[in-house]
């Protein structure tokens, strides 16, 4: 079977955890579209948060299982990306509260 290394460990570790939580995620939408329950939660955010994070994890343990340049670089490209896409998502956010307050100050006094 060869021998097992810590990154190898991790990256399936973190691979059995990510799918356990993508699995809880994909039964509470279920959940919800039976219910008719249109609001995105706390425990359906912090599910879909945590299986990213031990995706990425995994990913991550496996290219470094690989090569710890390759892994590293991986590491890197990955959190830039969530801060792309965090700043992203705050720039919209803002726009669109922006549009609605000079919608609100453009609109006629009732």
């Amino acid at each position: 079977m060869g021998v097992p290394d810590r990154p190898l460990f991790i990256a399936l570790l973190s691979l059995a955890i990510s799918l356990v939580l993508v699995c809880c995620s994909l039964f509470v939408v279920f959940v919800k579209n039976s219910l008719k329950i249109n609001i995105y939660g706390k425990v359906h955010s912090l599910l879909i948060f945590l299986s990213l994070v031990s995706g990425a994890t995994a990913l991550t343990a496996t290219f470094w299982h690989s090569s710890s340049l390759i892994g590293a670089i991986f590491l890197i490209l990955a959190i830039l990306a969530y801060l792309g896409c965090l700043a992203y998502l705050l720039l919209a956010r803002t726009a669109v509260a922006y549009v609605g307050l000079l919608e609100a100050i453009q609109a006629p006094p009732a």
